[in-house]
């Protein structure tokens, strides 16, 4: 439920969450917005986090949890991670050069192993859906219909 790395132990394939890497800003936002839920939703959200990390298959409890929660909290939640997402993949981008087709040696020939284009395809793919939703462009729905069609 919460998005910086693909994980693939990650729920519907979002980054994983670290709080150490994550803007300020965008921190302030969400622990605001956490401190917006009752407090029997902070409770049961606490006992799902600590069952997940014991072992647990809380998959049916966790959708029972996101379905519970206040009107438009999931939408808010995934608008902070989408900008999350996004300001990490400006970093990324702004932080690797971009080398010319025609010049740059293939990773192989250097003896490197190459990360397939595809997993590189389906994440940029992912941060798009991501940045459209903290954008307004896309409803999380539409998102998450777009990643896991039926």
């Amino acid at each position: 439920m919460i998005a910086a790395d693909m994980n693939a132990n990650s729920p519907f394939g979002l980054p994983s969450f670290d709080p150490s890497k994550m803007d300020p800003k965008l921190l302030l936002e969400l622990s605001q917005l956490i401190r917006e839920l009752p407090p029997e939703k902070l409770n049961q959200m606490q006992a799902l986090m600590h069952n997940m990390m014991a072992g647990f298959d809380v998959r049916r409890e966790l959708e029972d949890f996101e379905k519970s929660l206040p009107p438009g909290f999931r939408e808010r939640l995934m608008a902070i991670l989408a900008k999350q997402a996004a300001a990490e993949a400006s970093i990324a981008t702004s932080a690797s050069p971009v080398a010319s087709t025609e010049t740059a040696t293939p990773p192989e020939a250097a003896g490197i192993a190459a990360t397939p284009a595809a997993d590189r395809d389906i994440r940029q793919a992912r941060l798009t859906l991501l940045q459209a939703v903290a954008d307004g462009r896309l409803s999380p729905e539409e998102a998450e219909r777009t990643l896991f069609p039926s």
